[in-house]
């Protein structure tokens, strides 16, 4: 990791859907498993699996990831449709399944690694690392923590 103290209350948390605007939400963390959102991959497509979450309506909502010019990272959405991020996979870690963006497929090959900060929201916010720029270079900030996402079934 590229805080050698990450904080440790960003350890052990759930997913959840932060309502941002229409069909529009921003991944945030909390340690209530009962407001954790289920999610799912949809690899209908040849070219790589999207990450998709059920909200509860009508539609299907997918991780988007947000590209910032000259930075370490970036945000991460999950807003309707099945989002622009696609080459989903889980790889095993330490006896866990372990969500990943696989190398050569969508975005794998600028995907670095999993980001999570507390940011604007209150709570602990979703980043995705940029593969092009190292940790070591653009290290995080002191409130934020690399972090794996872990299956967690239901």
């Amino acid at each position: 990791p590229s805080n050698p103290s990450p904080p440790l209350h960003l350890n052990n948390l759930y997913l959840y859907a932060s309502h941002t605007g229409a069909g529009l939400n921003d991944p945030l963390f909390t340690a209530a498993r009962a407001s954790a959102i289920p999610g799912f991959l949809n690899a209908t497509d040849p070219a790589g699996a999207f990450q998709e979450f059920d909200l509860g309506n009508y539609w299907p909502y997918g991780f988007s990831f947000v590209y910032e010019p000259y930075a370490g990272w970036g945000a991460v959405q999950v807003n309707a449709g099945q989002g622009n991020a696609q080459g989903f996979g889980f790889v095993e870690v330490a006896g866990e399944s372990v969500l990943v963006v696989e190398s050569g497929t969508g975005e794998g090959e600028e995907w670095g690694g999993w980001l999570v900060c507390d940011w604007w929201h209150n709570a602990p916010q979703l980043f995705w690392r940029y593969n092009y720029y190292t940790p070591e270079d653009y290290p995080a900030p002191s409130s934020c923590a690399d972090v794996d996402l872990v299956q967690v079934l239901i």
